[in-house]
């Protein structure tokens, strides 16, 4: 199986030998990708706050607006920030977050 699909297999096909090991690979290398900027993300939920944050011409312009467009990480969570340090914050002191957490994760 060949695989040579955007953004890195195009320029670079990988063969797999197994239907598992190329199934691995799509999961991991192609499944979450941002359509706008190729970014690769580990699960569709950070994708789509990428995507909010950096692609979405709509949050832009309520973030002009004065409105909180970062939402927290955590699903269920439903609060937004001013930006993505106050953000960051939230989540070091209410869900316990390591600081060494990639919070540059978007």
């Amino acid at each position: 199986i060949v695989c040579c699909l955007p953004p890195w297999c195009s320029r670079r096909p990988l063969t797999f030998y197994s239907t598992l090991d190329y199934e691995i690979h799509y999961n991991t290398s192609h499944r979450h990708i941002c359509q706008e900027c190729g970014k690769l993300f580990p699960s569709e939920r950070w994708l789509n706050l990428h995507f909010a944050e950096f692609h979405d011409i709509m949050a832009q312009m309520r973030k002009e607006k004065g409105e909180k467009i970062h939402e927290c990480y955590v699903q269920g969570c439903n609060k937004y920030f001013w930006s993505p340090k106050k953000r960051r914050l939230h989540l070091i002191d209410y869900h316990k977050y390591p600081k060494t957490f990639n919070f540059g994760i978007l």
